[in-house]
């Protein structure tokens, strides 16, 4: 799989807030060392954000090919999804995977599923689930 774009978004290309959000987070990050992390500093790096000599907006170039990209992600996501066998909890299981040669891993817990591809780009994702869900994923059955 080839290695994604950079995801261009709305903000200010400097613009970040890494996650996860931890009780000791720093806050927003400027990739040339602005402190944005003042309530309000960071409005600048906002969608149509103004007052800031160092923004720099995504080229229409780039958003095309992150936009591209995140499509192809999800066709693969449910494409995977779809190869996969039913998980009960605490099941594991490890298929072909159907986007490339990889391997495709899932793991079910009691309200989370993680889903990953051996081939480095491809398939890598998590979802939360209700606890109610018995088997993931559902299997159609006729009415």
């Amino acid at each position: 799989m080839n290695k994604p774009p950079p995801i261009a978004r709305q903000h200010c290309r400097h613009y970040s807030y890494p996650l996860p959000i931890t009780c000791d987070h720093p806050g927003p990050q400027c990739a040339v060392g602005l402190d944005i992390s003042a309530p309000g500093a960071a409005n600048p790096c906002m969608p149509n954000g103004t007052g800031c000599a160092k923004r720099e907006d995504w080229t229409a170039a780039e958003r095309v090919a992150s936009d591209a990209w995140q499509k192809e992600r999800t066709q693969r996501v449910f494409a995977a999804i779809a190869d996969l066998p039913p998980l009960k909890v605490n099941q594991s299981q490890q298929v072909d995977c159907p986007n490339c040669e990889g391997k495709l891993s899932a793991s079910r817990g009691k309200s989370r599923v993680w889903v990953s591809c051996s081939t480095q780009h491809c398939v890598d994702f998590s979802a939360q689930l209700a606890a109610s869900v018995s088997v993931w994923p559902e299997v159609a059955t006729d009415a």
